[in-house]
């Protein structure tokens, strides 16, 4: 009987000891500052615009259902009943990042009713898209049901404003150049160089080569699937330096890594480089979107 007294006293006094333990755990962690990083969901107009990589005024053109979106054995729950769609867009004004005249970006519809409701599109819609980065140098909106808002005077002015002071102060680029001329079978170049024109510090990973991903399009119109060779990623060995304010970095990579150019014509390039997600200011965005460029592929000469 004595013996499970004192069983049960020390028992009572680990648990103690465990339980004061808990309590200072727990004022350190409730000490620890929040991080300023971007919602999963964004709700106010400036989460929006951070979680955005390219702002744009546009026009709907064109809407293709895409043919293979039928739903898969594994993810039936998930697909069915939502219909993929990419739409063609014609660009009147780009209010943050880089675009061409004419960009893509792709959707899903939903058979049934969503709260709140998904994104569509009609054609000749003219629309203010805030969108991000997607494969194939495509484009989606930030979030199923939120990056599209209709071009009111007053939305058009403040998003002009917006970037008129950007652009005083100063901004991040990442811009994509190509050789002139390539041969089927051979090493197909461009050079990628991020200029910090801000007037702050810069996070980016060393190794561009590693965290940059390129999107395709071939002779025929259509994604080129990437065979990425890189497989290196933020979080694994990789090594954050600062750019500093006026300063350059740039790397020349061979595309072949990425795609196969087996077929001659000509090649639309652009990437989209991981940044690692820092405080405020130019590195509040987890990314960069480059410019595009063609690529002239030809048959080798006998």
């Amino acid at each position: 009987m004595k013996m499970r007294k004192i069983a049960i006293l020390c028992f009572l006094i680990a648990l103690l000891a465990a339980s004061a333990a808990a309590a200072k755990s727990n004022s350190v962690i409730s000490g620890l500052e929040p991080l300023d990083l971007v919602p999963v969901i964004p709700k106010t107009d400036e989460e929006i615009m951070n979680s955005a990589q390219l702002v744009v005024y546009g026009q709907i053109i064109s809407i293709y259902e895409q043919p293979d979106t039928k739903p898969q054995k594994l993810d039936r729950k998930i697909t069915k009943g939502n219909r993929a769609f990419t739409a063609n867009v014609k660009v009147f004004d780009v209010f943050k990042g880089s675009a061409d005249d004419q960009i893509t970006i792709q959707y899903t519809e939903s058979d049934k009713k969503t709260k709140p409701p998904k994104i569509t599109f009609v054609p000749g819609e003219k629309c203010i898209l805030y969108l991000v980065y997607a494969d194939g140098g495509r484009f989606t909106t930030v979030t199923p049901t939120i990056g599209k808002e209709y071009p009111s005077d007053v939305l058009l002015e403040k998003l002009r404003g917006e970037r008129a002071k950007d652009e005083a102060g100063g901004k991040v680029t990442a811009i994509l150049k190509a050789s002139q001329q390539s041969v089927v079978g051979g090493p197909v170049y461009v050079t990628l160089t991020i200029v910090n024109n801000s007037n702050t510090e810069y996070p980016i990973y060393s190794g561009l080569g590693y965290f940059a991903d390129f999107g395709a399009t071939g002779p025929d119109g259509k994604s080129v699937e990437s065979r990425n060779r890189y497989k290196v990623r933020p979080g694994a060995a990789a090594q954050a330096i600062l750019l500093e304010p006026g300063h350059f970095v740039g790397a020349r990579i061979d595309l072949t890594n990425f795609f196969n150019f087996a077929s001659p014509g000509t090649y639309v390039i652009s990437a989209r480089i991981q940044t690692p997600a820092g405080k405020g200011g130019a590195a509040s965005s987890a990314s960069l979107v480059s410019n595009s460029v063609s690529v002239i592929v030809v048959e080798k000469a006998q």
